[in-house]
Parts: C-alpha cells; structure tokens; sequence
C-alpha cells in the first residue's frame, strides 16, 4: 500500500525530507531518465535516487518493448552519443490488435507465465559494450548535475544476485562508479542486517514486501 512504499517511509523519517516518487511500474533505466529530463528537474531536487532492479532493468534499457509486450521508447548509443529511438510507438493495426490481446488476455498472459526465464547472465547482453553504459552513466548524472543535484544509485537485488556475486551488478557498478557517481548494492545492506531474501521479497524477481 502507498503508505509501506520506501518513498513514503523515508520521507516519515524527518521534517527535513520531502520526497517526490516518480517511479512507474515496468519502466526502464531509458525511460526513467526521460521521466527525470521532462519532469522530475522541475522539483529542483537535492538528490536524485535511481533504482536499478537487477533482475529486468539492464535488459529493458535495450529493448523496444518491456516484459508484458508493450512497446516503449528506448535509448541506444551510435558510437558517438545517446539516440531516442520511438518508432515502435507507432502501431499498425495487426500491432494494435496484438498489443491489446497482450493487455486484455488473461489466458495469453497465463500462458507467459508458465515460460521458463532466462538465466540472470543472459539479462544483460553485449549489445552496447562497457563504453555504451558508461556513455548513458555520464548522461544521467550529466542531466543530474545540470540542475545542481547528486545522484544516488541503489542495485536491488534478484534472488540469485542476492543469494551470490552477481557478474550483473558488478558490470553496473564499474560502469557508473568510473563515472563519479554513487553506487549502493541494497543487497549488502539486507545481508548485513541479517535479512533473508524471504524477509524482503516476495518472488524470486526482488518485488518487496
């Protein structure tokens, strides 16, 4: 409920916090920075927090569409710079026919459910390279320090990067840690309160409890 939500809690810590919760359910690493461009400067926060969900995030950023079919902007890099790709916003009928059946099938979705998921390794591909992460790294803290604000990242985890060293976090955090930016792994700080990942989540993917 709205009131369990870590934004909320950690705004009841202390008078001195006011927090603003922009996250949307499904959305990627990409589309969170066009959220944080269009519209979450405009508080003039003093710090910005980003979540990066180990289990799905890394591979949403480089997709067209997210896990449940739809289609999404997304960012890539060209060699040079970071590039908004949102063609696949712009459905034909057949696609607009096929996206409704994935937003209104219980039986197709049903049917999802029961696919094997693929190993964590596999959740971020090769495709832009250790330059390409660090070139949308730069971006983001270069959109945060525009405005005066620093930036925070939290990893949180999965059960299987909870569980052991996960190559996927580490990527990540050298990635964004060459850039200057401060890095969390959230994991550490539930295993170092002697949390269970049964105690935080409630499927294998990290949704909290």
């Amino acid at each position: 409920r709205d009131f369990e939500t870590f934004s909320y809690l950690l705004e009841h810590r202390s008078d001195r916090y006011e927090v603003v919760n922009l996250a949307v359910e499904g959305y990627g690493t990409d589309q969170e920075l066009l959220v944080l461009e269009d519209e979450g400067v405009r508080y003039r926060p003093d710090v910005v927090v980003l979540n990066i969900c180990i289990a799905n995030d890394p591979l949403d950023t480089l997709l067209p569409g997210w896990w449940y079919w739809r289609p999404k902007p997304h960012i890539r890099g060209d060699g040079r710079q970071l590039v908004l790709h949102d063609e696949d916003l712009r459905l034909s009928l057949p696609r607009r026919a096929i996206q409704w059946l994935a937003d209104e099938s219980h039986l197709l979705n049903r049917l999802r459910e029961l696919l094997p998921f693929a190993s964590e390794p596999a959740l971020f591909p090769p495709v832009q390279g250790q330059d390409g992460r660090q070139r949308f790294a730069t971006q983001v803290r270069d959109v945060t320090e525009r405005e005066g604000e620093a930036l925070l990242v939290l990893l949180h985890p999965d059960k299987p990067s909870f569980e052991r060293t996960s190559p996927v976090a580490t990527r990540i955090a050298t990635a964004l840690r060459a850039q200057g930016i401060w890095v969390q792994d959230v994991g550490e700080l539930y295993r170092e309160a002697g949390l269970s990942h049964k105690q935080v989540a409630v499927d294998w993917q990290g949704h909290l409890t």
